[in-house]
This record gives C-alpha cells, sequence and structure tokens, in this order.
C-alpha cells in the first residue's frame, strides 16, 4: 500500500512544486551571504531565515492536497485492495518519505547551484563558538565540511517529518483544505513557541531529534485512533 501512495505523493504536481519553492526559499534567505562563501554556513542561515518557516507549509504540500481531496468513500475503495493495517502505514510513511525527499531534492539543486558557481562546501571560516553545537564545531576543526554539511540536511529533514501528519490527522476532521494546508504551521510554530523556554534546544541535536522521535510517535498513535475511528464512524 505505501508504495502506491509515494507514486502518487512523488507523481503529484505538488511535489515538483514544493521542490522548486524551497530551493528559492533557500536563496531567498541567502541573497545577502553570498561573500560568505561557503556552501555549508549559506544552507544553515537560510533554512534558519526562511526555509523553517516555510517547511511546515512546503513538505506537506502533497499530502495535504491529497488528504483533502480523499472522501470516506475513497478510503473504503482504498481498504478493498489492503487491511487496515496496511492502509494506515501507507499514509503514514508515504508522507514521511514525501516530506524528506522534497528537502533533499530542494537541497541537492542547492549544492549543485552552488559548487556550480564557484562556492567551496566549506573553508573553515565559520565558527561555532560560545555554541553548545559541539558535533558541528568538532566537524568544522577538523576540516570535516561535507559531514557538517550532511548534517545540516538531516536536521533539516528531520524537522521536515513533524509536518506530513499533522495534515492527515487535521484531515480526520475536516476537508476543509485551508485548514489541512495551516494545521502543520499553526502546530508547530505553537510548540516552538512553548519549548523555546525549556532546556530541550540546549542538547544541539540531540535535541532535535529528540524533539521530533516523541512528536512523531505521538502524531501517529493519534492519527491510527482518529483514522480508525473515522472509519468505523463513516
Amino acid at each position: 500500500m505505501y508504495k502506491v501512495e509515494c507514486r502518487k505523493l512523488i507523481a503529484s504536481p505538488f511535489f515538483l512544486l514544493s521542490v522548486i519553492a524551497l530551493y528559492f526559499v533557500i536563496l531567498l534567505g541567502i541573497r545577502d551571504f553570498y561573500p560568505e562563501n561557503e556552501i555549508s554556513s549559506m544552507l544553515e542561515t537560510g533554512m534558519g531565515r526562511i526555509g523553517l518557516t516555510s517547511l511546515p507549509f512546503l513538505t506537506t504540500m502533497p499530502t495535504a492536497w491529497f488528504a483533502s481531496e480523499e472522501t470516506i468513500c475513497t478510503h473504503y475503495y482504498q481498504l478493498i485492495r489492503s487491511n487496515l493495517k496496511s492502509f494506515i502505514n501507507g499514509k503514514l510513511i508515504s508522507s514521511l518519505l514525501s516530506s524528506i525527499l522534497i528537502v533533499l531534492s530542494s537541497t541537492f539543486i542547492y549544492t549543485l547551484t552552488m559548487i556550480l558557481t564557484g562556492h567551496p562546501i566549506g573553508d573553515g571560516r565559520f565558527s561555532y563558538e560560545g555554541t553548545n553545537l559541539l558535533l558541528l564545531k568538532h566537524l568544522v576543526e577538523n576540516n570535516h565540511y561535507w559531514l557538517h554539511y550532511m548534517c545540516h540536511i538531516l536536521v533539516f529533514s528531520v524537522i521536515a517529518t513533524l509536518s506530513p501528519w499533522i495534515s492527515l490527522i487535521a484531515s480526520t476532521f475536516t476537508k476543509n483544505r485551508y485548514i489541512i494546508f495551516l494545521a502543520p504551521f499553526v502546530v508547530i510554530r505553537f510548540l516552538h513557541y512553548r519549548l523555546s523556554g525549556t532546556n530541550i534546544y540546549e542538547l544541539g541535536m540531540l535535541g532535535t531529534f529528540l524533539y521530533a522521535f516523541c512528536f512523531l510517535a505521538i502524531c501517529q498513535l493519534i492519527y491510527r485512533y482518529c483514522i480508525r475511528r473515522k472509519l468505523r464512524n463513516g
């Protein structure tokens, strides 16, 4: 079931639109940072400025669109070809992979663009002095620029996974396309606001992964409950 769902999302024009949009969002975020000349630091700056705000919209676009289009009759038809467990897992896995692929595709195009225009992946000028990002600091100080760059892409991919399941949950309550699109942004911004005063961000990358793991675990439980209730009640 998840293979069918993955093909449906990736073949969607909204997938391509999301990839292109996120690519230009990153470029917009680094428009005045070209003199820094480091691909890695410019990506961190661009995503930090604009990309992280845009991720809940752009990475969930294919999932949100199809979730808003599918009716209860569509679900029943899909269940004819698979059991309930495969149906739910297919929705969860395909939406997750779609979001990760959007980030990976956009950053790949960005990386290729920067390399072709003569920017090095890193030159050691970017400093993490005074921060608690010990892994990134270690990689930069030891000239492991590609690993440093891959860590950034990994973090952005993890952040991207937070959005699609919120849209899936919202789609079990309403078919209003705007609500399903906006739900991830509202929820993530609210959680960011609530967590900004805690110590979780002091853990650096570990904090990001811990936050994402707990959030995804809760979201998939909520979606499983909501979709089962919806299918049961018709």
